[in-house]
C-alpha cells in the first residue's frame, strides 16, 4: 500500500508469476482488476492484458493522443516512473524521513529494458 500511495498508481504493470499479488494489492488500494497489465503473455490467464496486446490495439488504431514535447532541459526533471526496492514495501520512520524509491527520469530510461524473474515467485 505504502508504494501504491506514494506513487498515486492508476495501473499496475507486474509478471505473471506476481499476478495474485498485484490483485490484492490492487483490491485493497482501490484499483480495478482491469488496471493491472501483465509485462509478457507467458503465463497469463485468459482474460488479463498484457503488453504486447496493447501495443498491437494501439498500432492498429489511427492516432489519438496528442504526444507530449519536453522543453529542453524537462526530461531531466519529469519523473517516468518509481521504481521501488524490495525493503520498501511498508513506510516506517525511516523512510517517511527518506524515501527508498527511484524516481527515473525520461532522460535515464534504459534504451532496453530487461525483464527479470520476479521475486514473488
Amino acid at each position: 500500500m505504502h508504494q501504491l500511495s506514494t506513487s498515486k498508481t492508476t495501473i499496475i504493470i507486474t509478471h505473471p508469476v506476481c499476478l495474485n499479488t498485484a490483485r490484492l494489492a490492487a483490491k485493497n488500494y482501490g484499483l480495478a482488476e482491469s488496471q493491472i497489465i501483465l509485462i509478457n503473455e507467458e503465463g497469463a490467464p485468459p482474460g488479463v492484458p498484457f503488453l504486447d496486446q496493447l501495443v498491437d490495439f494501439g498500432a492498429s488504431r489511427p492516432e489519438n493522443f496528442r504526444a507530449v514535447r519536453l522543453k529542453p532541459g524537462e526530461a531531466k526533471t519529469t519523473v517516468a516512473f518509481y521504481s521501488f526496492s524490495s525493503g520498501t514495501s511498508g513506510e516506517t520512520l525511516v523512510e517517511s524521513q527518506f524515501p527508498c524509491q527511484i524516481m527515473l527520469t525520461s532522460s535515464r530510461l534504459p534504451g532496453k529494458p530487461k525483464v527479470l524473474s520476479p521475486p514473488c515467485q
